[in-house]
């Protein structure tokens, strides 16, 4: 059989060229005894950069290797349940947060009117508590004119 890539020169292509080549990816991933045997001759003959072919070979055969694993339907569905319960787990610990970050600021909130007033009348009282221990008396037999 012709292979349609017979004229290109795989003897300068790096591990990338590979991965990029279409045909060097279908041939590996769908092998046939006819694209064996043309990487095989390619290979015998010198035509090949084979480090980098092997490299290519090697990642995308293992790529293969990690898509046939199989999860069976009840690990599959264990790990969706584990994964809703710790999403509503988080959002139930987030819910508490914001709420107790609310009930605080709403406490300072109302506390500052309170203080506020307080404040006020203790300033109140110490201006008349300082007026009346400074007022001077009136007297008029110590004020001489």
């Amino acid at each position: 059989m012709q292979h349609p890539n017979l004229n290109t020169d795989y003897s300068k292509y790096t591990f990338e060229d590979f991965l990029q080549d279409d045909f060097f990816v279908s041939s590996i991933k769908n092998k046939s005894a006819d694209s064996e045997a043309f990487w095989e001759k390619l290979e015998k003959e010198g035509k090949i950069n084979r480090a980098a072919f092997c490299a290519a070979r090697d990642f995308l055969e293992s790529l293969g290797d990690h898509n046939n694993s199989s999860v069976s339907d009840a690990e599959l569905s264990s790990l969706w349940k584990e994964i809703q319960d710790s999403i509503k787990t988080k959002s139930y610990r987030k819910i508490i947060y914001i709420g107790s970050i609310a009930a605080s600021i709403m406490i300072m909130l109302l506390a500052i009117p309170y203080m506020s007033s307080v404040y006020q009348s203790r300033k109140q009282q110490d201006i008349m508590r300082y007026a009346q221990e400074n007022s001077i008396q009136n007297n008029s037999k110590d004020i001489q004119v």
